[in-house]
C-alpha cells in the first residue's frame, strides 16, 4: 500500500499529497501498540503532542489535558515509556519532519516551521542529532 497520493500539479510535474489520506492512518497500528502502553491519559497526551506539532504545547498544558500535575505526568511517561514527555514530543516532530522531507516538496525551512522548531539551525542540529545525517540528505528520496 501506498502511504501517499500521487497527483500532477499545475506544472505537470508529480509530487505527492499531503497529510497522509485517512484510509493509511486508520490502517496503522492501534496507539496503545504504538506507544506501548495501555494508559489513557499517556494516550491522551502522546495524541496531542502528534495534533500540536506545528505549534508546540509546554508540559503543563499536556499535562492538564491528561487531567494530571506535570510532575504526574512526568512520572508516568519515564515508568511507562522510559523517557521524559518533552522527549517524547521532540521524537514524534522529528519523525514527522522525517516523512516530509521524504514524501513531500516542502523545503527544509518550511518543514522546520510545520514541525514547530523556531529557527532552521535549532531544526537542523536536532534532526542531524535524531537521524544520524542532515535533514538535507532526506530530500527527494521518494518524489520522483
Amino acid at each position: 500500500r501506498r502511504r501517499h497520493t500521487r497527483f500532477r500539479n499545475v506544472t505537470g510535474v508529480q509530487t505527492c499529497a499531503l497529510p497522509i489520506c485517512e484510509a493509511a492512518r486508520e490502517a496503522r497500528a492501534p496507539d496503545r501498540v504504538r506507544y506501548g502502553t495501555d494508559d489513557a491519559r499517556l494516550l491522551t497526551i502522546i495524541k496531542a503532542m502528534e495534533e500540536h506539532s506545528e505549534d508546540p504545547l509546554d508540559a503543563r498544558a499536556l499535562a492538564r489535558l491528561g487531567g494530571l500535575s506535570a510532575r504526574h505526568m512526568e512520572r508516568l511517561f519515564r515508568v511507562a515509556l522510559g523517557r521524559r514527555p518533552m522527549e517524547v514530543y521532540r521524537r514524534l516532530r522529528l519523525e514527522r519532519a522525517e516523512h516530509l522531507l521524504t514524501y513531500s516538496p516542502m523545503s527544509v525551512r518550511d518543514v522546520s516551521l510545520a514541525c514547530g522548531f523556531s529557527s532552521l539551525a535549532q531544526f537542523s542540529r536536532a534532526f542531524h542529532h535524531h537521524a544520524g545525517r542532515p535533514p538535507s540528505s532526506f530530500r527527494g528520496k521518494s518524489i520522483r
